[in-house]
């Protein structure tokens, strides 16, 4: 009798086959509802040290000011610019990002690109912080984009006022300007910094927002602070019909870059 009771406890003590998909079932539904919420998470890390970066480029750019006459880096693709000298301030001359914002943030040159940018981030071998970091580089590409409605190679102020100069310009911005019912040019604070936004023919011509943050962007004002503005529509992502915004022929800009610009632009 004894032995026949140890059996049946030891058959009992194993599982069946339906026991094990059941467990299997509640651990795969586990997952199923875990996964989503861990990349949430992830995804709101990368968006807080993306605004991160964008508040200490605006304290580098106050104290960069300070040093060269209120002007700022110029505009040049995705890059900046100083001029010459404090002194010259004459010729254009191409900077490093160690060399020009070893003083005035520090040497961490991850906050020159956000850390959910897939085209253009820290390791990038062609764009990235190895390239900034050779003496003689020309390259000056970041991840994010800078003062989109002047021309290459001109230079915003630091004031509220003419932060963006008349005679520096995009002649296309201009004239997307003229076309508005009100005149974008005279808005007190400005979008000076931003996530990347440009479309690319290798993603379909969307733009990187749709793959960057998905629902908004991290935005950097004229004066300085820095915000989040929620785009859960994914509006700046496809604001040119399907094909996102686009930096145009020769980097001047397109109208569906300056509507972009614009919309951050309204929500300081």
């Amino acid at each position: 009798m004894g032995g026949v009771r140890r059996t049946d406890r030891a058959r009992r003590a194993g599982f069946t086959l339906i026991e094990i998909l059941v467990v299997v079932a509640i651990v795969a539904l586990l997952v199923s509802i875990m996964v989503p919420s861990i990349a949430a998470a992830r995804e709101q890390g990368r968006r807080a040290v993306c605004l991160s970066n964008l508040h200490q480029s605006g304290t580098g750019f106050s104290m960069y000011a300070a040093d060269f006459k209120q002007y700022l880096p110029s505009r040049e693709h995705f890059g900046y610019y100083i001029k010459g000298s404090k002194q010259g301030f004459t010729t254009p001359q191409i900077i490093n990002y160690g060399s020009l914002y070893g003083k005035y943030v520090g040497k961490d040159l991850h906050i020159f690109f956000c850390p959910a940018n897939i085209e253009h981030g820290y390791d990038d071998p062609a764009y990235g912080a190895a390239s900034f970091l050779r003496p003689a580089s020309s390259i000056t590409f970041g991840g994010y984009i800078w003062a989109i409605p002047l021309l290459p190679g001109n230079y915003p102020r630091e004031s509220t006022k003419g932060v963006y100069p008349a005679e520096g310009l995009s002649p296309r911005y201009v004239t997307w300007a003229d076309g508005k019912p009100y005149d974008p040019r005279k808005r007190p604070l400005q979008a000076l910094e931003a996530d990347n936004v440009i479309a690319y023919a290798k993603y379909g011509g969307i733009g990187l927002g749709e793959f960057i943050h998905k629902t908004g962007y991290n935005v950097l004002f004229t004066d300085y602070h820095a915000k989040w503005v929620a785009d859960p529509k994914r509006i700046i992502a496809r604001i040119a019909g399907g094909g996102g915004p686009t930096s145009g022929s020769g980097g001047v800009g397109s109208d569906a870059l300056f509507e972009a610009w614009e919309i951050f632009s309204r929500q300081p």
